[in-house]
């Protein structure tokens, strides 16, 4: 099962296909002190950070 795989707090960028459905939060935001979190689902691709207006690393919160 790939949850067990991909441990909470693995990191992604933008444009890669995500392996786990979960929450995500971007580090950009967790850095300038804002939350940007966001679901994803596997086998859909990171977006660009929508508040950071870039493309981001993101780092698995919790699984869904």
């Amino acid at each position: 099962m790939a949850q067990t795989q991909t441990p909470i707090g693995a990191k992604f960028q933008t444009g890669h296909k995500n392996p786990v459905s979960g929450v995500f939060t971007c580090l950009g935001c967790e850095q300038s002190g804002r939350q940007n979190t966001i679901p994803l689902s596997a086998g859909e691709t990171f977006p660009p950070c929508r508040k950071c207006n870039a493309a981001v690393t993101w780092k698995l919160i919790r699984y869904a």
